[in-house]
């Protein structure tokens, strides 16, 4: 075996080692390449095979002493050819003076780059876009295929593996002319393994449409799948972060000028905890840190010193509860101060009238306190629990109460009734039975004790009449109810003791008109004596 010797030696090499045109004597000059550059077995004649480096490859003084360093060997794997050359700087690879591929002292790596920055340095300096870095899969044809970066630290230490990178980004092909989506992948599992498509955390395909947690965002909802966060399993959600004096806004928007770019939006305001919701950038509603809810005004108050859960505002601000057939409208008209109550064709059921305190029912400007327009035949029917009722009845000349209770009577108590009029009872023959006429009826009369009397209510004045315990005693038909008695507020309020006993003076009418009829007739045999 023979070598290339130190500087000073007469034969470095035999002839037999040497092919012809190998390196001839004309291109190895003096001192070009030094005993201190090449050392023992560091090229041996195995390695330089024939026409491994031709005379044309190495030009003269293109490889000189200050290029081969020690432990540096040139195999038959590859050429050097004369298209580029090693320079002092790097690898010019056209030997034009640009360099191609830097490496400085600190052993980082520019390409395009004479003055690297970092382990690997990329520029292209060229007007436009440029593309300075291609990763590329020449094979990779479909799903499940593609091309990446991936990301990892030795996070073991000093043993010497390392993990495979838990992170990475990929695009993989899906469709046609390499199409396909990029995936951003992280494995959290706590081994050595590498990603794989299955460990996307978020994803954006082809058509722009982002998914965070899902891999096949198009497969949602078309109206809503340019952002598609979570999958089927499960929790998952959005936060916006800011300063406790700031405000978070999300912002629908229809152009990019004026109010387009905020038409709709939805902001929380930090320092006082309250949701506004806007619509063509005007506010529509809040909630404040209560869960009290403004339509149309920002903080929710009353005049009557609470907040309330509802507050609306508005020009003319309308409520509306509606279901398959019918709706109910609760509104202010503009300008004026009533709150108007209406369903269907009857927009006037309650009109509240707030400068007057005036309340309407059926009418749209109740002229006194309570103002109830209607049909003149059932005007107001009251209906306790026991379903019996009084109705109020009224006419152009006429007013009436109708009664239903059961006896076909009706009474007013603790009041003085004043009939401008004709007041008439009922008394049709078809509504009664068992008819049989009065007998005695001056006895019953001369049993009566007609009274003068205070009432113990002041207002009522003093008035003639009779006691109703004195009349059952002579006539108990015509007497109804129980004694009076004071009912406290924690006592029944309906109990007939409150009313105290009732007289029918109709029926005394009768007594007294039978008792004239009997004097009558003792003055008409009398005078015909």
């Amino acid at each position: 075996m023979s070598y290339i010797g130190r500087k000073g030696q007469t034969a470095p090499l035999a002839s037999a080692d040497l092919p012809t045109n190998s390196i001839s004597t004309a291109h190895l000059i003096n001192d070009a390449v030094t005993s201190a550059k090449i050392g023992v077995d560091v090229i041996v004649a195995e390695d330089i095979a024939a026409n491994a480096i031709t005379v044309a490859e190495i030009a003269d003084d293109a490889v000189t002493g200050a290029k081969l360093a020690n432990d540096i060997a040139i195999s038959t794997t590859g050429a050097i050819t004369t298209t580029g050359a090693f320079t002092s700087v790097g690898i010019d690879d056209d030997a034009s003076g640009a360099t191609a591929i830097t490496i400085n002292a600190s052993e980082q790596v520019g390409v395009g780059n004479a003055v690297p920055h970092r382990v690997l340095d990329v520029m292209s300096n060229a007007a436009g876009i440029t593309f300075p870095l291609r990763v590329y899969n020449d094979t990779a044809d479909g799903a499940g295929e593609g091309v990446g970066i991936q990301f990892g630290c030795d996070y073991y230490g000093a043993d010497g593996v390392g993990d495979q990178g838990k992170g990475a980004l990929i695009y993989e092909p899906s469709t046609s002319y390499a199409r396909g989506k990029f995936h951003f992948l992280q494995n959290s599992d706590a081994d050595r393994d590498g990603p794989v498509i299955g460990d996307a955390v978020m994803t954006i395909d082809n058509s722009g449409k982002v998914g965070i947690g899902t891999a096949t965002p198009s497969s949602y909802f078309s109206g809503a799948s340019d952002l598609v966060i979570g999958n089927h399993t499960g929790n998952h959600g959005l936060t916006i972060n800011c300063a406790t004096d700031g405000n978070t806004r999300i912002a629908f928007s229809d152009g990019t000028s004026g109010t387009a770019n905020r038409k709709g939006s939805i902001i929380y305001t930090q320092a006082s905890d309250l949701m506004s919701f806007y619509t063509n950038d005007t506010l529509g509603m809040s909630i404040d840190s209560s869960g009290n809810v403004g339509i149309g005004v920002t903080s929710p108050s009353s005049d009557f010193g609470f907040t309330p859960a509802l507050h609306v505002y508005a020009a003319q601000p309308a409520f509306i509860i509606q279901n398959d057939t019918e709706k109910f409208e609760f509104c202010m008209n503009s300008g004026t101060d009533h709150l108007r109550i209406g369903a269907g064709s009857k927009n006037d059921i309650l009109n509240l009238e707030a400068s007057s305190g005036n309340v309407g029912i059926g009418i749209a400007s109740p002229a006194n306190t309570l103002n109830v327009y209607g049909a003149w035949n059932d005007l107001l029917r009251l209906t306790p629990n026991s379903g019996k009722y009084v109705t109020l009845t009224t006419g152009t000349t006429s007013f009436g109460i109708n009664a239903n209770d059961g006896a076909g009577g009706f009474s007013i108590t603790h009041a003085t009734l004043v009939c401008n009029g004709t007041f008439n009872e009922t008394s049709d023959v078809g509504l009664k039975e068992n008819i049989i006429s009065i007998e005695n009826g001056l006895d019953i009369v001369n049993q009566l004790n007609p009274v003068v009397f205070d009432w113990k209510n002041t207002a009522k004045g003093s008035n003639s009449g009779f006691i109703a315990q004195q009349v059952e005693l002579i006539l108990p038909d015509d007497v109804s109810g129980e004694d009076y008695a004071e009912i406290n507020e924690d006592e029944d309020q309906d109990s007939p003791q409150r009313y105290g006993k009732a007289i029918n003076t109709v029926g005394i009418v009768a007594h007294l008109t039978k008792a004239i009829q009997e004097l009558s007739a003792k003055v008409t045999a009398l005078e015909n004596a």
